[in-house]
């Protein structure tokens, strides 16, 4: 046998002089290591990543106009502010939707020099109106 009494081999077993600060330190310790290890092997490797590309059959990035420039987008304060009370996990897709409506005015020919679109109250509120009327 390797132990005399329950008392040796319970101190066999047991993990001696051990403190919870001590195993504190020796975690932060070996976690602080492999952080710093991680760190050092990401900064030596260079990750490469390949470029995104929208979906094939995707609509493009801006819609060309008539005349085949596409049109830049500017806001009035008053469009940027009502923008502002959509709620904002939908505030990107009413954009959208608003400069798509803008831009489909344009290419109408509705008053809108060609490349300059200015989105207004008015706009943003024929755009939800349009939007409303269709179920979307």
């Amino acid at each position: 046998p390797c132990c005399e009494t329950g008392e040796q081999a319970l101190e066999r077993v047991s993990f001696g002089g051990s403190t919870v600060r001590g195993a504190a330190v020796a975690q932060a310790k070996l976690v602080g290591g492999l952080y710093v290890a991680t760190l050092l092997v990401l900064r030596r490797s260079s990750p490469k990543f390949l470029r995104v590309e929208p979906p094939l059959g995707a609509p493009a990035a801006a819609a060309p106009s008539a005349a085949g420039a596409p049109h830049s987008v500017a806001w009035t304060a008053g469009a940027e502010a009502s923008l502002q009370r959509v709620p904002f996990f939908v505030r990107g897709f009413a954009r959208k939707r608003t400069e798509d409506y803008a831009r489909g005015l344009a290419d109408e020919g509705e008053g809108h020099d060609a490349g300059d679109i200015l989105v207004t109250e008015e706009i943003l509120l024929a755009a939800k109106e349009k939007q409303s009327s269709r179920g979307e």
